[in-house]
């Protein structure tokens, strides 16, 4: 029966489907348990374009896989399933993030870092002192949010945070305390130039 109602192309068979695979896997975590519930999520991406559904899918099949051994019937069967839902992630059109919503997403989390930087900081690469605007110029320059913008397309399910890290770290730095003395230079003093 759940055969039938995972080959099913009656969407509320395939929710059926996937229901009543749950409960089984919470009763008896096999190897069929897990590789059935991955099949019938992949078909629902398919059917709905829920992007989350082909990691759920890769994780339960690679579940199945530790339960495995190599030379088991299911073995080698595993492992296709598993590089096919790895490739479904890769090319599904669903999974891959719009280019101007990545731009967006990232532009955000530049100014929500930023909005936690002081105002101006001191490049130890060039010797020049950064406003906010110089900063972002610099960034939208940088290998790293070239780097980000075509890594989008491969993990957009997880594009959210790896772009808060990669921003984090392009914008990492360190406070010196200081103590100004007479006749040393002020902020308006060093705009604009190299120190």
């Amino acid at each position: 029966m759940l055969a039938a109602l995972q080959d099913c192309d009656d969407l509320a068979g395939l929710e059926q489907a996937i229901a009543l695979h749950r409960d089984v896997l919470a009763l008896s975590p096999t190897a069929s348990s897990y590789q059935e519930l991955a099949l019938c999520l992949s078909n629902r991406l398919d059917q709905l374009a829920v992007p989350t559904d082909i990691d759920e899918a890769i994780a339960l099949e690679s579940s199945a896989l530790e339960l495995l051994l190599s030379g088991d019937s299911d073995w080698a069967k595993s492992h296709r399933y598993l590089a096919l839902y790895h490739q479904k992630k890769i090319t599904h059109p669903i999974l891959k993030a719009d280019p101007e919503d990545v731009k967006q997403q990232i532009m955000n989390a530049v100014y929500d870092i930023l909005g936690t930087l002081p105002s101006r900081l001191l490049s130890t690469y060039t010797g020049s002192l950064y406003d906010r605007d110089a900063l972002i110029c610099t960034f939208e320059n940088s290998q790293q949010y070239k780097q980000l913008l075509s890594s989008a397309e491969i993990r957009p399910t997880t594009l959210h945070n790896d772009i808060r890290q990669a921003v984090s770290r392009y914008f990492k730095y360190v406070a010196l305390s200081h103590r100004w003395g007479k006749n040393e230079p002020l902020v308006h003093h060093i705009q604009g130039q190299s120190i």
